[in-house]
């Protein structure tokens, strides 16, 4: 299943796949694995990921709906 979440943030940076994975320090076909649900990143790769977003580490796990708990919409 896809990682919408994933997809949207980078998107929402208006990042292509192989720049998130430049600013991560990874390849862009572990990003592109993230996206498709093949796999999932490291807890390090998670929390970079995070703070490049900023956004929670268990919404972009998918356990939680809200962006940041710190949000108020």
């Amino acid at each position: 299943m896809k990682n919408k979440i994933f997809i949207s943030e980078r998107k929402r940076l208006n990042l292509t796949q192989a720049q998130l994975a430049k600013k991560l320090n990874t390849s862009r076909s572990n990003v592109a694995n993230w996206e498709n649900g093949f796999n999932k990143p490291s807890i390090d790769l998670m929390c970079k990921c995070s703070v490049l977003f900023n956004c929670d580490m268990l919404y972009l796990a998918g356990y939680q709906e809200i962006r940041c708990l710190n949000d108020k919409n």
